[in-house]
C-alpha cells in the first residue's frame, strides 16, 4: 500500500507539472512567462475563457505570442475571430 501511495504521488506531481499546476521548474518564472501569463489575465478579465464558451463572451483557443504580443483565436456560436493582447499596455484588439 505504502508503494502505491508513493507512486500515486510521483504521478500526480508530474501531471501536476506537465499541465502547469505543479512546482515551479528553474527558469520557469522568466520575464516571457510572466508576459504569457499577464496577457491571459487580461483576456480572461475581459470575459474570454478556454473552454468557458456558455460563460464568457467566447472561449479562448491556440493562445500564442506573436512579436511583442499575443493572439488567441475565440470561438463563439459557431464562429471564430481572432483577438491581439498587448500585455504591456492592456490593450486588446479584435481581428475583423
Amino acid at each position: 500500500m505504502r508503494h502505491h501511495a508513493a507512486l500515486v504521488f510521483l504521478v500526480a506531481v508530474f501531471a501536476g507539472a506537465v499541465i502547469g499546476i505543479g512546482p515551479a521548474k528553474a527558469g520557469g518564472d522568466t520575464p516571457a512567462a510572466r508576459r504569457a501569463t499577464k496577457a491571459l489575465d487580461i483576456l480572461e478579465a475581459q470575459g474570454y475563457a478556454a473552454g468557458l464558451s456558455d460563460k464568457s463572451f467566447g472561449a479562448l483557443q491556440n493562445f500564442r505570442q506573436q512579436g511583442k504580443d499575443y493572439v488567441a483565436t475565440i470561438g463563439q456560436s459557431g464562429r471564430s475571430f481572432v483577438v491581439t493582447v498587448d500585455p504591456d499596455t492592456g490593450q486588446v484588439t479584435r481581428q475583423q
